[in-house]
């Protein structure tokens, strides 16, 4: 992880503490390629929080820069910006 990156994030205030759980959920599910391959629903739920709530969370850190979405709605990826972490090669291309 890097660790700079996520200090500034924090550091910004800009994260609730709803926030900061989503986005801990997410690095715990990361695969190769910075992919979260469970939906919003099932990551949700393993951290008991309302679909609509963990939405918001998602939202707002996809606007700040931190993830993005991949496919179309039905099949829905959600991928970790590489500056704040990275799983795979090396010497894989990082997006």
């Amino acid at each position: 992880m890097h660790f700079d990156a996520y200090y500034q994030l924090l550091k910004g205030n800009q994260l609730t503490l709803s926030d900061i759980k989503v986005l801990e959920t997410l690095l715990q599910h990361l695969n190769y390629g910075n992919r979260v391959n469970k939906s919003q629903k099932e990551l949700a739920a393993t951290i008991n929080m309302h679909k609509q709530h963990f939405s918001a969370s998602i939202s707002k850190l996809q606007k700040l820069g931190v993830l993005t979405k991949t496919g179309n709605t039905q099949n829905q990826k959600i991928v970790i910006a590489s500056i704040f972490v990275w799983r795979g090669k090396l010497n894989q291309p990082k997006s």
